[in-house]
């Protein structure tokens, strides 16, 4: 962890190296003991949403002198009406970015589904069908999709010869495959020279390593246990799309942003799956230590522990960590939607309009209260006209 993360986490969730670390930086200068106060002051503004304290956290950066929070100070004070309201307001764009996240991940989800090999696999099924003898006889038999294992189930119907088609087209596909793997180069560059993001060969770039991921037996024992693979994948992407690294790239400082900052903010699971993460990232971690010999590889391994289990699980389950979209999606699952269905976001959508959204304005402003002693010239008529129909 670098020491920035170290000046801006909870004191709680640091491990006892850490804070022995944090503490030698503190007591090295007092500047350093300055900037960690307004460092964890200001993390508490944006914990606890107490904006009305952020004047006063930026005439305490000024006479602090220390030259990179001034900067920071300057550009809060250049749009500080903007700041003050994500401090203190509860609306956000929330609703919008988790529908602009869904659509991404769909496209994406999709993206490779039409290329060559997978259209290959397909137009080699068809003529299995088309080759059997007595298809009225064998229609309930055999299935509509052939399966692993399907080759040698057709042989019993069809004979020697079209069981030697399929196993041609079988020996087809597995060069294809040995082929897909050998092209690949973990250290494929995912952006170009001006630091662009190329999403397409990012995608493909992380489809091909967790393909092979899932045919390793690091991936197949997990599998094996019932349980799905999808979080060494979720930690890929995070890491091409914010820190900006591959895995021949990603430092442990990487690791533990995207883990315990990038997860809690956006990712939705269930109580107890921290220690199901870890354990995948940990498996993920050792195939690229075995077959690509990641230097780093070691040192991502002694970070990936039942103890990083336990810290994830806390962090995945403070509300304080949600990014706005999944605390949208929290409080529809709270209020009893299904949050997995178009029509189960639409329904919270519109309820959350019609009915939460008004009950969460920010409050008016105090009213200023009017002096009590008024002169007589300030008089109302009304209290003029009382004043002589009680005279006597």
């Amino acid at each position: 962890m670098c020491q920035v993360q170290l000046f801006v986490c909870q004191p709680d969730d640091l491990d006892e190296t850490q804070q022995k670390e944090l503490a030698l930086i503190r007591q090295a200068s007092p500047s350093a003991e300055t900037a960690y106060g307004l460092a964890q002051a200001f993390m508490r503004m944006i914990r606890e949403q107490t904006g009305q304290q952020l004047g006063i956290w930026i005439r305490s950066v000024e006479e602090s002198h220390l030259p990179d929070l001034e900067s920071f100070a300057k550009g809060i004070q250049q749009d500080q009406a903007a700041v003050f309201a994500g401090l203190t307001l509860p609306y956000s764009t929330g609703p919008v970015e988790g529908h602009v996240n869904r659509l991404k991940l769909l496209k994406r989800s999709m993206y490779g589904r039409a290329k060559l090999l997978c259209c290959e696999h397909v137009c080699c099924m068809w003529p299995r069908r088309s080759l059997r003898a007595q298809p009225s006889s064998l229609d309930s038999d055999v299935p509509h999709v052939a399966r692993r294992g399907g080759t040698r189930r057709l042989g019993r119907y069809l004979g020697t010869e079209q069981a030697d088609v399929g196993r041609r087209n079988h020996s087809r596909r597995t060069e294809a495959r040995r082929t897909m793997r050998m092209a690949f180069d973990i250290n494929e560059a995912v952006f170009d020279e001006q630091g662009t993001y190329l999403e397409e060969k990012a995608v493909r770039f992380e489809q091909a390593l967790m393909d092979q991921f899932a045919a390793s037996p690091e991936g197949q024992a997990i599998t094996q246990r019932g349980t799905e693979l999808g979080w060494a994948r979720a930690m890929l992407h995070y890491a091409i799309t914010y820190p900006g690294v591959i895995p021949p790239t990603m430092t442990p400082s990487d690791l533990e942003e995207v883990v315990y900052d990038l997860f809690p903010r956006k990712v939705i699971a269930e109580r107890g799956d921290g220690a199901e993460i870890i354990q995948e990232l940990w498996a993920f971690w050792h195939f690229l230590q075995r077959v690509y010999q990641l230097p780093q590889a070691k040192q991502m391994l002694a970070r990936l522990t039942p103890q990083a289990a336990r810290r994830l699980e806390r962090k995945m389950q403070e509300p304080a960590n949600f990014g706005m979209a999944k605390s949208f999606i929290m409080m529809g699952k709270e209020a009893g939607f299904d949050m997995e269905s178009p029509e189960g976001m639409q329904a919270w959508v519109e309820v959350y309009n019609a009915i939460v959204a008004p009950t969460m304005t920010a409050p008016e402003p105090p009213t200023k209260k009017k002096s009590r002693g008024a002169s007589k010239g300030t008089m109302s008529a009304q209290r003029r006209k009382r004043k002589r129909t009680t005279s006597p």
